[in-house]
């Protein structure tokens, strides 16, 4: 068992470096999908498709979520899935990671239990954020008149910058920015960008009003440890 176990991971770690890879080699290209690149781009989806690949790594980044252990599970997230993940930040059980070599999180920042982060197209969290239960952040999504239903121009990276706050049950959509300090209120989806130290609450999210621009705070990784 613990072999298997240890080529499972191979793999996904294998499998994770082949799409980071790839990624960064696009955006310094920012070629388009044609030709050879579009050729080998579609090899290398059916080969994915054929292996599974693709379930084999979201079916265990689901497992490693609930490792009742962070020390455990922030080195498999690091060195086996690739995730940019500063030394005192915290992701809690059951957070759900789509494309974690996309995913950064930075210094002091807190990810709420059975969360979704979507980072087929990029997320940037910076330092002391703090997400509440359930915060889901999308970065693509299907074009609801593509002929095709494809997600062609419809995502985009979404950043959090430092000292945001997400209040549990937020949506945040392909694309959009919380600038510095703002905070997005319990169940509102975020459909544009926020103001710095703004506090923005409803669907689609508006700003209600101001926070205090005086904040300081530095979280420092504290945690449920079994959690």
């Amino acid at each position: 068992m613990f072999i298997i176990i240890i080529i499972d991971l191979l793999i996904c770690k294998i499998y994770c470096n082949i799409k980071q890879k790839r990624t960064i080699k696009q955006e310094k290209t920012d070629l388009p999908c044609t030709g050879e690149i579009c050729k080998k781009h579609n090899i290398l989806k059916i080969i994915y498709r054929l292996l599974q690949l693709e379930s084999l790594l979201r079916l265990n980044l689901f497992f490693v979520s609930y490792i009742p252990s962070h020390t455990i599970r922030n080195y498999l997230y690091r060195h086996i899935f690739n995730v940019k993940l500063a030394q005192n930040a915290v992701i809690y059980y059951g957070a759900e990671i789509r494309s974690p070599w996309n995913l950064e999180i930075g210094e002091g920042s807190i990810i709420g239990d059975k969360s979704i982060l979507d980072a087929r197209r990029g997320i940037k969290i910076g330092r002391n954020v703090n997400f509440s239960t359930g915060v889901w952040i999308w970065t693509e999504q299907h074009g609801v008149n593509n002929i095709d239903f494809s997600c062609a121009g419809e995502g985009g990276s979404v950043v959090i910058e430092d000292r945001c706050w997400c209040g549990p049950r937020t949506i945040i959509l392909p694309g959009k920015t919380m600038a510095e300090g703002s905070v997005l209120a319990a169940g509102a989806v975020l459909t544009k960008d926020t103001e710095p130290f703004s506090i923005n609450a409803g669907i689609p999210a508006k700003k209600i009003g101001e926070r205090n621009r005086d904040i300081n705070y530095e979280l420092n990784g504290e945690r449920l440890h079994l959690l």
